[in-house]
């Protein structure tokens, strides 16, 4: 397994662990207090720095690996992975992950408020 590295089709072993690659033991603001160095570091896997919701319609491809074209299939991810982390299959999931509930009628309307945040930039 490679660090720092994206999965692909070529390549499946390769893994993107995310934080966990950069985290400072001693002074990260992410740590809670009283967290074991162990815990951290287990909950730094797959943790990534989000970016603002501002003007996405000008920073495609989406989520941290660029994997998702447009914010329809980004929702729908989002939406497949709160369900799995519900379902006890997303391993060391962030609990905010399960409560996050997007069904296939609410996708319209987020990308409908997702595009309101754009500037005119023409």
């Amino acid at each position: 397994m490679e660090l720092r590295e994206i999965p692909s089709l070529k390549r499946p072993n390769n893994v993107d662990l995310g934080y966990w690659n950069f985290v400072k033991l001693t002074d990260s603001e992410l740590r809670r207090p009283g967290e074991s160095d162990d815990r951290f570091l287990e909950r730094m896997i797959a943790t990534f720095k989000t970016p603002t919701l501002r003007n996405l319609a000008f920073t495609q491809p989406y989520m941290h690996n660029g994997a998702y074209t447009t914010l329809e299939s980004a929702l729908e991810e989002l939406s497949r992975l709160s369900v799995m982390a519900r379902a006890g299959q997303v391993r060391s999931a962030d609990d905010g992950l399960a409560r996050i509930k997007i069904s296939e009628s609410d996708i319209a309307a987020l990308i409908d408020f997702l595009n309101s945040l754009n500037d005119d930039l023409k």
